[in-house]
């Protein structure tokens, strides 16, 4: 596993990451199934909304900007 320090200050498609937030127990719906551990962090966007986003989101791409950048045109 890497550290999250490794990440802070870059900037992945419009998220810059600035902060670790540290990781949270998610998913935990069924009977039975524990959840798992998903590391959180905070991120500014290109337009300067800052949010709490999940890293493995950003790193995948599966997160490239705030909501409010997705539905604009540039």
């Amino acid at each position: 596993a890497s550290k999250i320090t490794e990440y802070i200050g870059k900037q992945y498609s419009s998220w810059t990451i600035l902060e670790d937030l540290g990781s949270r127990l998610v998913g935990k719906r069924k009977e039975g199934y524990k959840g798992k551990f998903t590391t959180y962090i905070k991120a500014k966007c290109r337009c300067g909304i800052t949010k709490e986003v999940k890293l493995a989101n950003i790193l995948a791409g599966i997160s490239t900007q705030c909501r409010s950048c997705s539905k604009r045109k540039y």
